[in-house]
């Protein structure tokens, strides 16, 4: 059986996403007009080409503070990166906020999302 030459370059790869503070993994999470809003995630590397971090969101009812890319390192690592919303007007439905690290080579790549409401 023919066995994949690009897989065996870098064997046990790996790529983990997941959102840090346990209380932005309410469903959905709550918050008020014009609070601030910390999201702190953690990116596990093996054996990975550079990767890049990013946040997407509705500008509309979120103004991002930070940078939305974050730029990781090629190798192996755990790496706590952060954004922070500034949540503008109200919503009537709950807002989806996700974060999503994609290896820029290899074609690894892990999203986690966070439902929102603004009150």
């Amino acid at each position: 059986m023919p066995v994949d030459k690009a897989f065996n370059k870098k064997p046990n790869r790996y790529l983990g996403l997941s959102i840090k503070d346990p209380f932005l993994r309410a469903t959905p999470l709550a918050v008020k007009v014009d609070d601030s809003l910390i999201i702190v995630a953690t990116v596990k590397a093996k054996n990975i080409a550079r990767c890049k971090a990013s946040i997407s969101y509705d500008p509309i009812y979120f103004l991002l503070k930070t940078p939305p890319t974050i730029w990781l390192p090629e190798g192996s690592y755990s790496r706590d990166i952060r954004w922070e919303l500034r949540s503008l007007k109200i919503s009537l439905d709950s807002l989806w906020v996700e974060i999503t690290a994609k290896e820029e080579e290899g074609g690894l790549i892990q999203t986690v999302g966070i439902p929102i409401t603004i009150s």
